[in-house]
């Protein structure tokens, strides 16, 4: 008997993006599912669990209140607007922006992995009992550029320098240019590394440089 064909979910390349870390992505998938082991859902099955959110205990823990709603989700959004913008009101709006955005094909990876570290690291802080903002910022910052040169070497690539997240498009350090392993210099012949320019890891970093949304 043949396997009915379940339909595809528009959300599916923002969640399964390559640039996206496996768990960071796993995280996203489970907050879109609304099936992240908050205090609301545990309490469904553990009697007289209280509620109370863990970062901010003012509201009652749900998927929405602890990516969203919570204090410390708006501080660390507020901070990541600043370096990369995008509708922040609800789950809902970001999702149908970055479904619907335009772009080139590494901008758009790197806003999904922007996307996916920002529900990661925030329900990274809630599991071990508040981590100050700014660095839960810095942490997100930070992923997208390490994501491109984990990639880099799962193809055997090296990166010659490491480019940093520069704000607002300003100019930073050019990277791009990878240099492929070279096999250990043998008595027969001395092997230097050829420097290989890979139009996928160029188009990222030129991204991850100016990560502002297009359109």
């Amino acid at each position: 008997m043949a396997q009915r064909e379940l339909p595809k979910v528009a959300w599916a390349k923002m969640v399964w993006s390559r640039t996206n870390i496996p768990r960071h992505a796993f995280v996203l998938w489970t907050f879109i599912q609304q099936r992240l082991p908050t205090k609301l859902r545990l309490s469904k099955f553990t009697l007289q669990l209280e509620t109370t959110c863990s970062l901010c205990n003012t509201a009652i823990e749900s998927d929405n209140h602890i990516i969203y709603e919570c204090p410390y989700a708006r501080d660390v959004r507020n901070g990541i607007q600043k370096w990369w913008s995008l509708p922040a009101t609800t789950h809902q709006e970001i999702m149908h922006h970055l479904i619907k955005t335009r772009g080139t094909q590494a901008k758009m990876q790197v806003n999904y992995a922007v996307y996916a570290a920002t529900v990661y690291y925030i329900w990274h802080s809630r599991n071990h009992q508040f981590i100050p903002p700014h660095q839960t910022v810095k942490w997100i910052k930070e992923q997208p550029d390490s994501r491109r040169r984990q990639l880099g070497r799962s193809r055997g690539l090296v990166s010659t320098g490491t480019p940093e997240l520069i704000p607002n498009g300003q100019s930073g350090p050019a990277s791009g240019v990878l240099f492929l392993r070279s096999p250990a210099p043998s008595s027969f012949s001395s092997q230097v590394s050829q420097p290989v320019v890979v139009a996928d890891d160029v188009a990222l970093h030129s991204a991850i440089v100016d990560p502002k949304v297009e359109g």
